[in-house]
């Protein structure tokens, strides 16, 4: 990666800032020459120029040779030169932006005898004030390039790099080995989101001992993790859960656990009671078959017919019976089971409606007879207001008050 071509955008942009100062600095020596006695206010302004411009091409030049040399008495010869001229040029810099601040603001008048020729001070100025803004652009951008980087690019080396004798460092080619291959680049794959991991044991909601879950990473650090409830999934983690999961499974009855699948459908089991219809048949016996099927239908558990026990006699009338489901080889649960007689589809529907109708029919009627019962224990009047009415008159008297003819009307 060291040799990585730079693209044509990148290239042209560095060729134009080249041309651009060699041009300042050319014009910056031939100013300082032509004007060289023309600012007795500070006769180094003219010099400071003069050699900024020279030290700034040499360090250029230098740069073009090291470039081009990589190895050997040259590029070190090349550094060492680089290093000294860095020197030397930021501390002429230092005494130049004093010499050019001392006197500012110079008279440009010929008249006076402190004065300066204005074309040599503004270009000394605005020349320094530009490298002073360069120069702190470019340390805040060394500042971010020295951040560490969070993306990680895997390479490797495009030609082998035979091998060297023991004790010596291998021969690199300088520029066979310098050519490297892309392989990965971390900041191009996508971040997932969640986690996979191994539970060490039954967390409710997310599954039992051995299950893979998928869960987002708070809950997996901060939770799964954190209290021992699960592993990561490496290869060592999966293989291991394998082959003791292969154990519970082919092991001892004694031995095995129940999973938690298998836990929550025993529970299920538990609680229910299994209804079946009668077929219309003389000849009708339940098997497991239909127990199965009615399973799959009534209770949703699909029941396979080896963990399904019938009573030895045959089930052929209505009554009560029982069945027995084992789960997994390990428990086994006894549900009860009624056959009942056999029902039109239609015929049921129409008993599962009049049902229905005459529960809403008894609570309307229980609604309305308790409202009734409020309404007459508000109807009643109390002995206070019959005792405060006048002797000889009744309540409804008192309310409607003296008939409106005995009262003459105005006018007449």
């Amino acid at each position: 990666m060291e040799n990585k071509p730079q693209g044509p955008l990148l290239l042209s942009v560095i060729v134009v800032l080249n041309v651009i100062i060699w041009m300042i600095m050319v014009f910056a020596i031939g100013l300082g020459t032509i004007h060289l006695n023309s600012c007795p206010a500070q006769p180094y302004i003219p010099i400071y120029l003069m050699v900024l411009g020279v030290s700034s091409l040499l360090l250029l030049a230098l740069s073009y040779v090291q470039s081009s040399r990589k190895q050997g008495v040259v590029s070190i010869l090349t550094s060492a030169c680089i290093s000294l001229l860095h020197i030397f040029t930021a501390c002429w810099f230092v005494a130049g932006t004093l010499w050019v601040y001392s006197i500012y603001p110079p008279s440009y008048s010929d008249a006076v005898d402190g004065y300066c020729q204005k074309n040599v001070y503004h270009f000394a100025f605005y020349l320094t004030n530009l490298c002073w803004l360069l120069e702190v652009v470019t340390s805040h951008f060394r500042c971010f390039s020295q951040t560490p980087c969070k993306n990680t690019v895997v390479v490797e080396r495009w030609w082998q790099v035979p091998l060297a004798k023991v004790g010596r460092a291998p021969r690199l080619h300088p520029r066979r080995h310098r050519i490297y291959r892309l392989v990965e680049d971390t900041k191009l794959v996508p971040k997932e989101k969640n986690m996979e991991l191994i539970l060490t044991q039954t967390v409710e909601k997310f599954g039992g001992r051995g299950d893979t879950v998928c869960v987002k990473k708070s809950v997996g650090r901060n939770k799964l993790l954190a209290q021992g409830l699960a592993v990561y999934s490496s290869p060592e983690n999966k293989q291991m859960f394998a082959e003791e999961i292969r154990l519970l499974h082919e092991g001892k009855p004694e031995d095995r656990i129940q999973t938690r699948t298998g836990q929550l459908t025993v529970d299920l089991l538990k609680s229910s009671q299994l209804k079946i219809n009668k077929w219309p048949s003389n000849e009708y016996t339940l098997t497991k078959e239909i127990a199965c099927r009615q399973f799959a239908r009534k209770l949703g558990v699909i029941v396979p017919l080896h963990a399904l026990t019938l009573p030895e006699e045959p089930i052929k009338d209505v009554g009560e019976y029982w069945c027995e489901v084992t789960m997994n080889g390990i428990d086994t649960v006894r549900i009860p089971m009624s056959v009942l007689p056999y029902e039109d589809p239609s015929a049921m529907e129409q008993k599962r409606l009049r049902q229905e109708n005459a529960v809403s029919i008894t609570m309307e009627a229980s609604s309305e007879t308790a409202a009734s019962a409020l309404e007459a224990s508000d109807v009643g009047t109390s002995p206070d207001v019959e005792s405060s009415a006048p002797p000889g008159t009744s309540p409804s008297e008192d309310k409607a008050g003296p008939p409106t003819e005995n009262h003459p009307k105005d006018g007449l």
